[in-house]
């Protein structure tokens, strides 16, 4: 693979311009003995083999910079990547990242084929179809990694506020995942500004003022000639603590001022003045040295190549490059010495100086390597709408969609539009840009540009495309009503112009309604049903159309009727590979009571995921992975599943339709009988789902309780519970076999005969062991005498050829139970013995107390067991060790877990130790020897 190349003269050259570098006069760190340790221990980390992270916040001038500049002159035999954030009205997505890469440059073509691709194109090195985000990130933490594998590696982030949005993910990304490569990273943030959600769990120094002491040791260091000690006293309490108001204070008074011989004016530059102080810096320099400052505020990148180059379109000099110098630091990047300058300069510039800066900037690019960034400093520079850079920046904002910068490709088509001669043209890319501001979250933003959208200028096909922007982000907001109305009537629209979209939002709208459940409209699934059922065939069946028919069908007619739809929908779905229908098939499969099915599509939808670094389906892929291995008993391996989802989502920012319910863990904690963490996930579940108008949240929430109440034998408790879940239509039928427990247990006969009699009619229409083996363990329970032993021998008997493990260990539980009132206390013990063992090997501790006291009270004498293998083992461990176990190489295991390979080796050393092997063959058998011992 050919990468593009940096241009010559640019970031890669610096000496063949006349910018010389010249490095900053170096000043010692007063009263930073705190931070000063800290920034060593990072270091020392990073030369020892181990990775850190580290954050400083603070306000402008407290040193936080300084610090940053200090660790980079410390951090000899070390390679170093820096970058710093830069204010501005939008940046190209992954702007920051370029130039933290570019030492690293040469490096990309040693990734692996996808990584190296999808970073390459993001990079703008190479063009490909499209790359993805968090392949994107993979592929810098691989390249980072191999950089630091022989000599360390310090990432400094300066402005972190200020990066653009995929830059900040990929790093936050990459902080999380470090463990043991040998990287340190430092970032930078204003006092005012909030640290990114992804990097809270890092250890933060917040920059306070300087004590007076240290204050009066700063400026007697740095005060050339006599200090006045009235004087010093005066400034020091005028700074108050702040090191850049001293040192530029005592730059701004003349000598005899700082020597008590001339008066001091009435009002020093200080506080919100201080910016204005340093100003007169500016004012002082020459009009063409200004200009030079407006060119640097308005490239972003400091190449001194791309500046002398526009400079010289402007017509500058060198001397005015020269007066530049002291409001500048010059070098391989050009910065300004205080980043708020910039800010500044750029503000109080003209319209017409910025104009010209943004001109000279982009005829001074390279087209083929610049084209996005050409397009944007051009648009800047117009003053009249005009098509042509309209369009440009609309083909820029392809671009950046593709490379995962929504936010930042709907920056670019807003301001498209607003260049946009032709009032239709304009409207047109409003709804583009709306769009990707919707896929990005920013939905306020999107609200604004629909609101911006005059119907008159707007054919039918658009207008019932603005349709359904409104009701996709009525559901985003969590509309409790009006999502799934808006989205039926943008189908309807829709469906003369493009029926695939058609029916793909009939599909939105029939899913919005079933997991809005109990806070729609009695008519919202109706609604849905009956538009899906007005829409023509499709030419071409897809699993979504069956899907579609299948669930307008559940709904319409009932499980019996739905059966046959269900079951070919989950069939095409598992045979497409298609991420969007896989997501409802597994549905699909619960409605059907198919163990195989859900098995195959909740894992063939994270295979294709983590194929295809789909971060954005990934999370929710993982978190239907994990349900299933609570279905089978596999506990550790959900929580490994929900895990992750949780990582990859903090990572990324991308949450997934779950948000913040949390649903997987607690339904997890349910099932381990976790009193308090189940009730306290329960609040959060039903208060977050309610808030985003999905009642079903509220369900599961009911649901998980009525689980928990079961273990703990609180059965009226858990009759409550169980009958809330059943508001919700996709809970219905999961719910039903507790309602049937709890309600017998209550004396609840007649409620328990009728929730038997629903459950009868779907899994009858299955026909599969799981769906009959639950169904005959509810009947037994209604029932007496031979035939109460009868169902139950047939229950654990088809539940045993299924992959239901909980609800095999739970008739045995329940046909124990019925045994020891029988009073035929020996085969109580064989069918409670073999429940408590099931229910102890998956962690489900509530229904394993549950049994040992049924147990008890035959006379037996219960015993706890001792931790097995798997249980030495951390959740992360657990997956690199069953990967390794299967005999994936370390390259393999890391891009599965989107980890590095060193952290591979890390934790491998852990698994070693722990289990007291030291070969991945005796791995591979001390785990399937784990695996045995379980499953007896």
């Amino acid at each position: 693979m050919l990468l593009k190349r940096p241009r010559k003269g640019g970031l890669t050259n610096p000496a063949q311009t006349p910018f010389v570098a010249r490095p900053p006069a170096t000043r010692r760190l007063v009263n930073r003995e705190t931070e000063l340790e800290a920034v060593e221990g990072l270091l020392a980390a990073a030369r020892g083999g181990s990775s850190a992270v580290l954050v400083l916040r603070g306000g402008p001038g407290v040193g936080k910079t300084m610090l940053l500049e200090h660790a980079i002159g410390r951090a000899s035999g070390l390679r170093v990547g820096r970058v710093g954030g830069v204010d501005s009205e939008f940046d190209l997505p992954y702007a920051a990242l370029h130039q933290l890469l570019a030492p690293f440059l040469e490096e990309i073509e040693a990734l692996p084929g996808p990584q190296r691709d999808s970073l390459a194109s993001t990079l703008g090195l190479i063009e490909v179809e499209r790359s993805d985000r968090f392949l994107t990130a993979l592929g810098v933490l691989t390249l980072l990694s191999n950089a630091a594998q022989d000599t360390g590696l310090l990432c400094a982030v300066d402005d972190a506020e200020w990066l653009d949005e995929a830059s900040a993910q990929v790093l936050s990304f990459l902080a999380r995942r470090l463990v043991s490569e040998g990287i340190a990273m430092l970032f930078t943030f204003g006092a005012a500004h909030p640290t990114s959600v992804a990097l809270v769990p890092f250890r933060e120094l917040n920059f306070e003022g300087l004590s007076q002491v240290a204050s009066r040791e700063l400026l007697d260091r740095e005060v050339e000639g006599t200090l006045d000690s009235g004087v010093r006293d005066r400034l020091v309490i005028e700074a108050e603590g702040n090191p850049l108001a001293l040192i530029e204070l005592a730059q701004l008074l003349t000598a005899e001022q700082l020597a008590g011989l001339a008066p001091l004016p009435k009002a020093l530059p200080l506080g919100d003045r201080l910016e204005q102080g340093l100003m007169r810096n500016v004012r002082g320099l020459s009009s063409d040295a200004r200009s030079i400052l407006v060119l640097v505020a308005t490239e972003r990148s400091g190449d001194p190549g791309l500046l002398r180059r526009a400079a010289d379109g402007l017509g500058l000099s060198q001397t005015a490059i020269d007066d530049a110098e002291s409001v500048l630091r010059l070098g391989a990047q050009i910065t300004f010495r205080h980043g708020f300058v910039r800010s500044a300069v750029y503000a109080l510039a003209s319209e017409t100086t910025r104009r010209d800066a943004h001109l000279a900037l982009a005829e001074a690019m390279d087209p083929d390597a610049d084209e996005d960034r050409i397009a944007w400093h051009r648009a800047a520079a117009s003053v009249d709408a005009d098509e042509t850079v309209a369009a440009d920046l609309e083909a820029s904002a392809r671009k950046a969609r593709d490379r995962g910068g929504q936010v930042a490709a709907a920056a670019v088509l807003e301001l498209a539009a607003e260049l946009t001669p032709d009032p239709s043209r304009r409207a047109a890319r409003l709804l583009v840009a709306a769009d990707a501001d919707l896929a990005a979250g920013a939905l306020s933003k999107a609200d604004t540009l629909l609101s911006q959208l005059t119907p008159k200028l707007l054919d039918d096909e658009q207008r019932a495309e603005a349709q359904r922007l409104r009701g996709t982000l009525a559901l985003a907001r969590g509309d409790k009503g009006s999502s799934s109305t808006l989205l039926i009537e943008a189908a309807r629209v829709l469906a003369p112009f493009d029926l695939r979209k058609a029916r793909d939002t009939c599909l939105d709208a029939l899913a919005t309604a079933m997991f809005a459940g109990r806070l729609a409209s009695d008519r919202g699934m109706r609604e849905a049903v009956e538009c899906a059922r007005s829409m023509p065939e499709p030419t071409q069946t897809t699993a979504a159309d069956v899907l579609l028919d299948a669930f307008a069908t559940l709904v319409d007619e009932g499980s019996a009727a739905a059966a046959p739809v269900l079951r070919r929908g989950v069939g095409l779905a598992g045979e497409s590979g298609d991420l969007r229908a896989i997501g409802p098939a597994f549905q699909a499969a619960f409605e059907l009571w198919d163990d195989e099915a859900l098995h195959t599509l909740a894992q063939r939808r994270v295979d294709l995921a983590r194929g295809s670094g789909a971060f954005v389906a990934l999370p929710n892929a993982l978190n239907q992975l994990g349900a299933y291995e609570v279905l089978v008993g596999r506990f550790d391996a959900a929580e490994a599943c929900f895990e992750e989802a949780d990582e990859i989502s903090a990572a990324t920012g991308y949450a997934g339709i779950l948000g913040k319910t949390g649903v997987g863990p607690l339904i997890l904690a349910a099932w381990r009988g976790e009193d308090a963490r189940t009730r306290a996930l329960a609040e959060v579940c039903s208060r977050d789902g309610t808030a985003r108008g999905f009642g079903t949240f509220v369900g599961f929430a009911q649901s998980a309780l009525g689980v928990l109440e079961l273990g703990l034998g609180r059965y009226h408790e858990a009759m409550i519970a169980v009958q809330d879940a059943g508001l919700d239509q996709i809970l219905v039928t999961r719910t039903l076999p507790d309602l049937v427990e709890a309600a017998v247990r209550c004396g609840e006969e007649q409620l328990a005969t009728q929730a038997a009699g629903e459950l009868a009619e779907s899994t009858t229409a299955s026909g599969t062991d799981w769906a009959l083996g639950v169904l005959a363990r509810s009947q037994a329970l209604l029932v007496a005498g031979r035939e109460a032993e009868g169902l139950y021998r047939e229950a654990i008997g088809r539940l045993q050829r299924s992959r239901a493990r909980t609800q095999l260990a739970r008739a045995r539980l329940v046909y124990g139970e019925w045994l020891r009132r029988e009073r035929r206390r020996r085969d109580a013990r064989e069918e409670l013995r073999a429940a408590s063992q099931l229910f102890e090997s998956m962690g489900a501790l509530a229904f394993a107390d549950r049994a040992q006291s049924e147990l008890a009270a035959t006379g037996e004498r219960v015993h706890r067991r001792t931790p097995e293998t798997l249980e030495l083992l951390t959740p992360q461990e657990r997956r690199i060790a069953t990967l390794v176990s299967e005999g994936a190489p370390n390259a393999e295991v890391a891009a599965q877990l989107f980890i590095s390979s060193r952290t591979v080796e890390y934790h491998l050393a852990k698994i070693f130790r722990k289990l007291r092997i030291s070969s991945r063959s005796e791995l591979a058998r001390s785990l399937l020897e784990a695996r045995k011992r379980k499953d007896r």
